[in-house]
């Protein structure tokens, strides 16, 4: 099992890869191409941020004693070992609930990262001249409704988001690994 620093280690490092996707993206000359450049740091923001909760996924492997092997953690192999187990994990029902939500947050992150890595790129909603001139809109693969504000206004919130929901899943989660691990210590 591997110790809990590298596992919090890796979740924060997804945490920065999308950051650096953001800011490239932020001082980028050629908003609204739709060039490569353009394209590919949307979907690798994209796929770094959705990458932080199956980073977490191994955090709470670990909270929670579940003791799958890396290669076997899931959100369905969690959630079936907690039933197994008669666990609750408050942590992973946040998460399943806030993906659940097809229009939350995370649920359009999840939709947007799967759609373009199996299927086809991120439809966007490109404005030309005027004073939007270079506004770029993200449209959800689902419901094909275009976003009401920039993709980068969206990425900035999602990225904000994200790093509020894992600091508070992470406070939880330790604490209910620490008295865990006092109560073993005790016995």
């Amino acid at each position: 099992m591997e110790n809990l620093q590298s596992l919090i280690d890796r979740t924060d490092s997804k945490i920065k890869y999308a950051l650096v996707h953001l800011n490239e993206l932020k001082t980028y000359q050629n908003r609204g191409s739709g060039d490569d450049f353009e394209r590919s740091h949307h979907e690798s923001y994209l796929f770094h941020l959705y990458g932080v909760r199956d980073a977490f996924l191994q955090e709470i492997n670990l909270y929670y004693d579940i003791n799958l092997s890396p290669e076997k953690v899931t959100m369905s192999s969690l959630n079936d070992q907690l039933k197994k187990g008669h666990k609750v994990c408050p942590e992973l029902e946040k998460i399943n609930k806030l993906e659940g939500n097809q229009n939350s947050w995370l649920g359009i992150i999840k939709e947007m990262r799967h759609h373009s890595t199996h299927r086809y790129h991120i439809n966007r909603h490109v404005y030309a001249g005027g004073q939007d001139d270079g506004r770029v809109e993200l449209v959800n693969p689902r419901s094909r409704e275009k976003s009401n504000q920039d993709v980068l206004e969206d990425f900035e919130e999602w990225q904000q988001e994200k790093e509020k929901l894992i600091k508070g899943l992470r406070e939880t989660a330790t604490k209910h690994y620490g008295a865990k691990k006092l109560t073993t210590k005790k016995m």
